[in-house]
C-alpha cells in the first residue's frame, strides 16, 4: 500500500503544484501561520520550522521572510525534487512512515 500512496502521489506532483500556485490556496494558510508566528517566543537565531508534507515547499518564503530556517518532509519524491530548487528550503527529505 506505501508502495501505491508514493507512485500515486507522485504521479500528479507537477500539477498539483501547478495549481497551488495558480489558484494561491496558500494564502489561507499564509493568514492562519500568520497568527501563530507573531505570537512566538522563539529567539530569532532558534527559530525553525519543519513542514510535515511539505509539498514543493510553496511555504518556505513565507517562513524564510520571517526570519526562520525551513526544513521540509515530503512522501513524494517528486515533490522534494520540486522542493530542493526553492532557494528558501534549507533542507528536505523524502519520507513516507507506515
Amino acid at each position: 500500500m506505501k508502495d501505491n500512496f508514493e507512485k500515486q502521489y507522485d504521479k500528479s506532483a507537477y500539477d498539483f503544484n501547478e495549481h497551488y500556485h495558480n489558484q494561491e490556496a496558500h494564502v489561507s494558510s499564509d493568514a492562519f501561520f500568520e497568527v501563530i508566528t507573531n505570537n512566538v517566543k522563539t529567539p530569532d537565531k532558534n527559530r525553525k520550522v519543519l513542514d510535515l508534507g511539505c509539498g514543493a515547499g510553496a511555504d518556505a518564503a513565507f517562513y524564510t521572510e520571517k526570519g526562520y530556517v525551513y526544513f521540509g518532509l515530503d512522501a513524494s519524491a517528486k515533490m522534494c525534487e520540486l522542493a530542493k530548487v526553492n532557494p528558501c528550503v534549507a533542507e528536505i527529505r523524502n519520507e513516507t512512515f507506515s
